[in-house]
């Protein structure tokens, strides 16, 4: 029997299931993403200009994005000053065609795609749903849940030829707690961790991980390991680890990796 058509609680049978509060989470390679390419998209600010930081340090090439090009400026001249290789690209995820373009554009400088870490994303406003204007809901839908998807669906193809690669979303306690006013985002994210289990279940057999990470930057765990845990994922050392929801406070990761230098 194909035992990578049974699932239990959402995951292939064989992956790693991490439930366990606490659990130590082993990463030692000094570059443990030396020869991959990643795309993160939101990179002007917060979590996902300090993954760009992050992953070219453990080696990754890293092309990066946000809809002005001048927040990313900065962050590509710095990178490249330190030996890093980068690609600074303006997208609004919301736009069909510029995603189209934008992760074409990656493939044809690097000839592949490894991870993807989804990270545009917009609050909205904080407002009741009896005031919440419908031209907001939608820009918030558009950018972080529809822009997730078309990300994902650019890069899929790619990743099926490699037989491999990495889809990392980010979620938010939003969708398991009480979050009045603020329900176009909660329910964005709510919409993208039903995105993310279904690619789970769709990819189970072409060696693509699709995982959901809630940093919970707001929490003084979280922020020190949503970095690490984010690494962690793409990493082989999650190469059994698909389809699930991981709380970065949640583990505990055991890093040997120090920065590259020139």
């Amino acid at each position: 029997m194909d035992q990578s058509h049974k699932m239990v609680g959402g995951l292939a049978a064989g992956d790693r299931d991490l439930k366990t509060q606490g659990e130590v989470l082993e990463l030692s390679a000094t570059a443990p993403l030396a020869g991959r390419v990643a795309l993160i998209t939101g990179a002007s600010r917060g979590l996902g200009r300090a993954l760009v930081e992050r992953f070219t340090d453990a080696g990754a090439t890293v092309a990066f994005c946000s809809r002005r090009m001048g927040d990313l400026e900065s962050l590509e001249r710095g990178r490249r000053e330190l030996g890093r290789q980068v690609l600074a690209m303006p997208c609004d995820v919301r736009i069909e065609s510029a995603v189209v373009r934008m992760v074409h554009r990656v493939f044809e400088k690097f000839r592949r795609i490894d991870i993807v870490v989804n990270a545009a994303a917009i609050r909205g406003p904080r407002l009741s749903i009896a005031e919440h204007p419908l031209e907001m809901w939608r820009d918030v839908m558009e950018t972080n849940l529809t822009g997730t998807y078309l990300v994902c669906r650019e890069v899929i193809p790619y990743m099926t030829q490699q037989k491999s690669g990495v889809i990392l979303n980010i979620a938010d306690a939003g969708p398991q707690s009480m979050r009045p006013n603020l329900a176009s985002y909660v329910a964005s994210k709510a919409g993208l961790e039903g995105l993310t289990n279904s690619l789970a279940h769709e990819l189970r057999n072409s060696g693509i991980r699709v995982n959901v990470v809630d940093p919970e930057l707001g929490r003084d765990a979280g922020a020190k390991n949503s970095g690490d845990l984010f690494l962690w994922l793409a990493s082989d050392a999650a190469k059994e680890v698909t389809g699930q929801r991981l709380r970065a406070s949640t583990f505990v990761i055991k890093s040997d990796v120090t920065p590259l230098v020139n």
